[in-house]
């Protein structure tokens, strides 16, 4: 499951919004994290792109790649993720990874990008390993003749239905340091009814597999909030995980857009329900405690890590500050001051690339001084914590100098708390993470209506 960078984005406003039957609408809060900014404009899009390597915003900090694979084996009912199933067609595969390779290669002959430091990589989607063993070698050598990761921390998520053994051992070899895959729920009839591949069984089977393959770091995925459950049932499933001893863990809570399959069961068959909100908080800030007592710290606003077993990847991608370069269809990114994101379709992508141009289908207008300082407050408190001493040394001003409005009324309402070192997302704030992030947004929203900011954001779109 691609719950990295690469969320698809429904293409109508109303697709968004549309709310189970008796579920009241609330305009001020977010039910997806918020983590682009600045948002998209839909404008000047060529000019922009022509840009995006012009007068480079110089920062020395190190930078993530992420790259999107959309292949699936099977979908499951509630993804809300860009990804396809496989095609039956061995040439589609190997014509996106033909593409894919020369969309690096294209951003790599750009000094700026060659120059960057980069210290970590992802492989998202979608599921990568539905790739054959060449396609990844291919895939991971080109970037390794590209950019200089021959130490970096390298992550893939992973289906155990198509990483076996043998593609692990050659991931490995190819400089993999660390593995992850969505169980999502160990329930067997619900994974069955939502369409989840592999029993419970067979999952726990693959971990100690993996596990004999001394990788860095393993990582599991679980969601919160499906159909007919409580607390107890998600509490199960937490303890579980924690019992496997991995290193990393992500909780995500389960956010139903109008084009999944599930919605439509749901809408379909009235005596199917969701958890109310409060049951959703409790189950979260439930689990949230367990996981925290049984030797996990939090490091972003769902992810956490054993001690030693830091993710790379999750502290520079949500630090607020440097780029984060993205490859492959649907993918955002940020580089030199511009959010964008490639080509939705396989066959867009595929033809842009081909082309020898940039695979880019939407981008932001490059950022201003003040978005500057505003990016870094929405994609820190992504992360779960904004540092005043990082703030101050890269705008030589204080957090509380220029947000002392949203400060003080986020910790009145205990959303965030303050210490010596900076400003962090108390539990309630880490449920809540797309409320507090979207309230630094004030440039771009003067004198917008809650509605209307909530759509823009949910379409990653400046308001017109």
């Amino acid at each position: 499951m691609g719950l990295v960078l690469c969320p698809q984005v429904a293409t109508w406003p109303k697709l968004l919004f549309l709310k189970i039957e008796g579920e009241k609408m609330n305009y001020n809060t977010y039910d997806v994290a918020v983590m682009n900014y600045p948002l998209f404009n839909k404008t000047n899009i060529d000019h922009h792109v022509r840009n995006i390597f012009e007068q480079p915003i110089q920062e020395d900090v190190e930078v993530p790649i992420y790259i999107h694979i959309p292949f699936c084996d099977s979908l499951c009912d509630f993804c809300i993720y860009n990804r396809m199933l496989k095609p039956k067609s061995i040439d589609m595969i190997q014509s996106y990874v033909d593409a894919l390779i020369r969309e690096i290669k294209l951003y790599a002959s750009h000094d700026y990008i060659k120059e960057q430091r980069i210290g970590s990589v992802f492989i998202g989607g979608g599921t990568p390993t539905v790739l054959s063993e060449k396609q990844l070698y291919s895939i991971i050598t080109t970037l390794k003749k590209c950019f200089n990761i021959n130490h970096c921390e390298m992550s893939i998520e992973c289906n155990p239905h198509n990483a076996d053994y043998s593609k692990l051992k050659r991931l490995k070899n190819l400089g993999i340091t660390r593995v992850s895959t969505g169980v999502q729920t160990f329930n067997d009839d619900m994974r069955k009814r939502l369409h989840i591949q592999n029993s419970s069984h067979a999952i726990m089977d693959w971990f100690e597999k993996v596990k004999t393959l001394s990788f860095d770091d393993i990582s599991m995925d679980l969601i919160f909030g499906f159909p007919e459950t409580n607390t107890a049932y998600f509490l199960n499933d937490v303890k579980k995980a924690v019992a496997l001893n991995l290193g990393h863990l992500s909780i995500y809570k389960l956010t139903l857009f109008a084009y999944t399959k599930l919605y439509k069961d749901i809408q379909k068959n009235k005596k199917m329900s969701l958890p109310t909100q409060e049951q959703m908080y409790d189950m979260f800030s439930k689990s949230h405690e367990y996981i925290l007592n049984h030797n996990y710290s939090i490091q972003s606003t769902q992810e956490y890590s054993k001690k030693g077993k830091t993710v790379k990847f999750w502290d520079l991608i949500y630090d607020g500050y440097g780029n984060n370069i993205s490859f492959g269809s649907s993918s955002f990114g940020y580089i030199n001051g511009y959010c964008y994101q490639n080509q939705r379709t396989i066959n867009g992508y595929i033809s842009k690339v081909r082309d020898n141009k940039l695979p880019i289908e939407r981008i932001s207008p490059k950022i201003t001084y003040t978005q500057q300082k505003e990016r870094a407050m929405v994609i820190g408190f992504r992360k779960g914590f904004v540092s005043k001493e990082m703030f101050f040394k890269t705008f030589h001003t204080r957090v509380t100098d220029e947000f002392s409005s949203q400060i003080n009324n986020q910790i009145s309402k205990n959303l965030i708390y303050e210490n010596k070192d900076g400003y962090g997302l108390t539990s309630k704030g880490l449920y809540h993470q797309g409320l507090v992030s979207a309230d630094y947004m004030g440039s771009i929203f003067k004198n917008v209506s809650p509605l209307k900011k909530k759509m823009c954001i949910g379409l990653h779109e400046m308001p017109y």
